[in-house]
């Protein structure tokens, strides 16, 4: 079995701008339930490790913007923070290989649907 280590490039700039809170936002936004610390608590802790998933909090995935600057440098995947963020052709290559670890969630950039977040859901042990 390989192993490899996704690394940012250097100078490389944040693909998107969506953070924990905003993304609490358009869960509790589209669940019509108040913002609270248990809505950040699930996204924080209980989605990375596998008890709840962002496809069921968010069916609909996540509007965002595409940083400019991060668009110009036009990577097919990018790490942000602990999730992988692919243009459509990186997600149609990848796809399969990745499902079973984790969940792919759209993400809606500028109104349109430019990329697909990839958020690891299982936990490795070597």
């Amino acid at each position: 079995m390989n192993v490899y280590q996704l690394r940012k490039p250097t100078n490389a700039y944040d693909v998107i701008n969506l953070d924990i809170m905003e993304m609490s936002k358009q869960i509790v936004k589209n669940s019509n339930k108040p913002l609270s610390d248990n809505i950040i608590q699930i996204v924080m802790n209980d989605v990375p490790k596998g008890k709840a998933t962002l496809s069921e909090l968010s069916p609909n995935g996540f509007e965002c913007k595409h940083e400019p600057r991060a668009k110009k440098q036009n990577y097919d995947v990018n790490l942000y923070g602990s999730f992988l963020v692919l243009n459509e052709p990186a997600y149609e290559c990848l796809n399969a290989s990745l499902s079973e670890f984790g969940e792919f969630i759209d993400l809606k950039t500028n109104g349109d649907r430019a990329c697909n977040g990839f958020c690891v859901t299982a936990r490795f042990t070597f």
